[in-house]
């Protein structure tokens, strides 16, 4: 289903040994609409089997300032 991540990909918390943490279904269907488009869907659930809550969130989230790129100086381009 993905480059990096396929169909059966086991989620986990930590190192690649640990017990998963949720499991994912995936469905990917397409249908015509008409003579001229079509439908693609992608769908996706994910269920905790942890059997504790679960926490999501990043650096950013959990109070890091957030990260942006240097301010662009002027420049001035001449043949």
């Amino acid at each position: 289903m993905a480059t990096f991540r396929p169909h059966d990909h086991v989620w986990h918390k930590g190192i690649s040994l640990a017990l998963p943490c949720v499991t994912e279904n995936r469905a990917v269907t397409a249908t015509v609409a008409d003579g001229l488009s079509w439908v693609l869907m992608f769908e996706t659930a994910l269920t905790n089997v942890s059997g504790a809550p679960l926490a999501f969130g990043s650096p950013t989230t959990t109070g890091r300032a957030a990260l942006a790129a240097p301010p662009l100086l002027p420049a001035v381009l001449s043949s």
